[in-house]
């Protein structure tokens, strides 16, 4: 009862039935090209938009994962269930947790909210409780936003040599040029379809 006390005199009214949730940031995603992620123990995780692709700047250097640049992204426009007035350290927004700074904009996670499993984010001296989705992905290691695509959208694939089978992309069509059997012509443009789209 007192956790529940507590917790409402620190945290504004909720929404009414109808009202729109305050959305956590007004920034832009698509305007975002430097995002550092900083976790306890860890190198810091350094990505760099380059064009329309992302890459990883360091700890290592490789292509970043589209699904995981866009949970990153996504991010910004996490809703805002409520804000509260207290000091930050009593919620874990602290330098020694994780943070995540997108170009110039700094977002440090706090603790978990025992009531509705929400975290606190604290973001220019404002503390918010949001709904967390992020938190678990920022402690994985640099491998994990990794694009595991063995082709990237740029290389064009132009032939397949497989054991018993050979395809060739020529005048713009997949054609089989040789196999011990003949195969329709949607089945060779899926097996082309799946290596252009295989991912380790």
């Amino acid at each position: 009862v007192l956790v529940l006390a507590a917790y409402l005199s620190w945290t504004d009214a909720p929404p009414l039935p109808g009202q729109q949730f305050v959305p956590l940031t007004t920034i832009n995603p698509d305007a975002i090209n430097n995002i550092q992620v900083s976790r306890p123990g860890k190198q810091d995780l350094v990505l760099h938009r380059t064009g329309a692709d992302w890459e990883i700047n360091s700890p290592i250097h490789a292509a970043v994962s589209p699904f995981r640049i866009s949970s990153l992204l996504t991010f910004l426009q996490s809703r805002s269930i409520g804000t509260v007035a207290s000091n930050p350290e009593n919620f874990g927004l602290t330098d020694s947790h994780v943070s995540v700074a997108f170009d110039d904009q700094l977002f440090r996670f706090g603790d978990i909210n025992p009531l509705d499993r929400s975290r606190y984010i604290l973001h220019n001296d404002t503390i918010h409780l949001i709904e967390d989705s992020l938190y678990d992905q920022l402690l994985q290691d640099a491998t994990f936003f990794i694009d595991n695509h063995l082709l990237t959208p740029a290389t064009l694939l132009v032939r397949i040599k497989l054991a018993d089978l050979e395809l060739a992309y020529i005048d713009n069509t997949w054609t089989q040029v040789s196999g011990t059997s003949v195969l329709p012509v949607t089945e060779i443009s899926a097996i082309a379809d799946r290596w252009q789209q295989l991912e380790a």
